[in-house]
């Protein structure tokens, strides 16, 4: 699956984990990287869709025909 990042932080925190880790701490950061690797790894968003650890969901105005994950169980 094709995976844009918003900005060049966002791609080297994903590049560089230990980034990831520093800004956001040890859980965000971890899961943060756990994420975009699985969603570079499924062929398309159909073998997704279904997994509730990665929470998809669809992005509304301006982002709409965008999708976005949750890192948090609180949506933190």
């Amino acid at each position: 699956m094709r995976v844009c990042f918003r900005n060049h932080q966002l791609e080297r925190r994903y590049a560089e984990s230990g980034q990831a880790i520093r800004g956001w701490g040890p859980q965000v950061g971890r899961r943060y990287v756990q994420r975009v690797k699985a969603l570079r790894l499924a062929p398309d968003r159909s073998d997704i869709q279904g997994s509730r650890a990665l929470d998809l969901h669809p992005l509304t105005g301006n982002r709409r025909g965008q999708h976005a994950i949750r890192l948090q169980a609180n949506g933190g």
